[in-house]
């Protein structure tokens, strides 16, 4: 048993050790205060007022929410984990890893569903299977998935059955199944768990040679994207960034015309970040996403027997929207990650000869972080016109458009941000910031719906205006402090 604590503790030590503790905490302090936020929205301005008892209600599901986040959390951790010790060599020289590994995954599994069985007896007053085999189907996806990511299209398979039987016109499943089989269908559920727990941890776990090779690279990459450790790309990443690479060929072929230049060295020097905040490269990811998405929704609707093209078009409109208009959005987590995998590059570059100085080189720096996030802003703003007009007819959806418009904008805080005193990818406030962009969005919302509409608009013009104030004011506090490379201050 000593062992199988050993294993469950390393996720543990592992978060604990890395940067930003803060973070975590504030994390975890979000569920019980979000839980009081609903819990006041449902008292003051529900038309039907309910009880004082809503604010401990709202406390017992946002602390159940937050220790179901946490487990879930841990699991994901601990399965990735294992991918990293179970690599060629350990699993030939140590002696019964794989059992403990085994047990290690198990326990937790068998412990969430005897705690799903108990949670769905005291709701609903009865013992019901499904919540067990609901957990153990999505438990064991997350396992397998070690192995192959390719398990998530048999896991959406495996959701959309009832969707697909429903719209077949079978009715009456348990009784067609204990007729056919002889058993019922919450027994055969029932049956089935420790079968699928032990195909997947058996699939898992036969794996030899090359295969098991190159489950254990997979792991290494995911661990050096977390860590901050340059990963290399792939060829479909690298496709993606095309136009960047296009771009970047072309400003060095004109930089050896004047050698030495100002401007020549303004061109090049923003491509120290690479292509992954390039908004180019950004762009291209959104349209790949939403055509991935699209077609996925295609060959669900074209497997199912009843046809709804209204969904599909809504969900290429809705789904692709969002993606366009949230393009900031995807810049700003992008931001911390590139600029810190990059830090190396960023020290070299103060060898190069020609060099302006220091605070010269910051500012193009930051600069050229500016001209990406305003160009994929400027998109946001474009695209989410006719959405307005076309799509949306004003009203409430256009306002609320506007808000999260506007509340993209404190975002660009990120830029402003001395990435001098960054000592670990972590280590960076941007967790505070999307918690602040929330809640101003919270606060705009309800204000608009309580007061009136008109509010939304001015009080989305006023974040704008602070925030470009706060802006200016952060860059010209930043003119005279080192911002780059990234841990020249540690």
């Amino acid at each position: 048993m000593k062992n199988i604590l050993n294993i469950w503790m390393q996720p543990v030590y592992a978060r604990l050790n890395m940067e930003s503790k803060k973070s975590l905490f504030l994390v975890m302090a979000f569920f019980p205060v979000a839980g009081q936020l609903i819990a006041s929205a449902l008292f003051f301005w529900s038309a039907k007022k309910p009880n004082v008892d809503v604010f401990a209600y709202a406390f017992l599901f946002s602390i159940a929410a937050l220790i179901i986040t946490v487990f879930f959390t841990w699991f994901v951790m601990l399965v990735q984990n294992i991918g990293l010790q179970y690599s060629p060599a350990n699993a030939r020289l140590v002696p019964q890893m794989r059992s403990f590994l085994q047990a290690a995954i198990v326990i937790p599994i068998m412990i969430c569903v005897l705690l799903s069985c108990l949670v769905s007896r005291l709701l609903m007053h009865e013992y019901s299977v499904w919540p067990a085999f609901v957990c153990v189907v999505v438990m064991v996806f997350f396992t397998i998935i070690v192995r192959t990511q390719w398990a998530v299209i048999p896991m959406i398979l495996c959701f959309q059955v009832p969707g697909f039987l429903q719209r077949a016109g079978i009715e009456h499943l348990d009784q067609i199944v204990q007729g056919s089989v002889g058993i019922s269908l919450p027994m055969l559920a029932l049956l089935s768990i420790p079968v699928i727990i032990y195909a997947g941890l058996y699939w898992i776990f036969s794996l030899r040679d090359e295969a098991l090779f190159t489950m254990h690279q997979r792991s290494l990459a995911l661990r050096a994207g977390i860590v901050g450790t340059g990963s290399n790309q792939n060829r479909a990443t690298l496709s993606l960034s095309m136009v960047f690479f296009g771009w970047m060929g072309h400003c060095v072929s004109r930089s050896q015309k004047n050698p030495g230049s100002i401007q020549a060295l303004r061109s090049l020097n923003g491509f120290v970040f690479g292509p992954r905040i390039h908004w180019t490269t950004i762009s291209l990811q959104v349209v790949a996403m939403l055509v991935t998405g699209i077609f996925a929704v295609f060959v669900l609707d074209a497997f199912s027997m009843k046809k709804d093209s209204d969904f599909v078009i809504g969900f290429a409109f809705g789904f692709g929207g969002i993606l366009l208009i949230a393009q900031p959005l995807f810049f700003s987590f992008m931001l911390f990650y590139t600029v810190y995998q990059t830090r190396h590059e960023q020290a070299l570059l103060q060898l190069t000869p020609n060099q302006l100085g220091n605070a010269a080189l910051d500012q193009m720096l930051t600069r050229y972080l500016l001209r990406q996030f305003f160009i994929l802003y400027g998109m946001s703003l474009l695209i989410s016109v006719p959405v307005c007009i076309f799509v949306l007819h004003g009203g409430v959806k256009s306002a609320s458009l506007i808000l999260f418009l506007s509340c993209l904008l404190p975002m660009i805080s990120t830029i402003a941000f001395n990435f001098a005193k960054m000592k670990a990818l972590n280590d960076h406030p941007m967790l505070k910031l999307v918690i602040a962009c929330l809640l101003i969005f919270v606060i705009g919302f309800v204000l608009g719906l309580s007061i009136s509409l008109t509010l939304i608009w001015w009080y989305s013009a006023i974040v704008v205006c602070a925030t470009l104030i706060w802006l200016k004011k952060a860059l010209q506090k930043n003119a005279g402090v080192r911002m780059f490379p990234v841990g020249r201050s540690v």
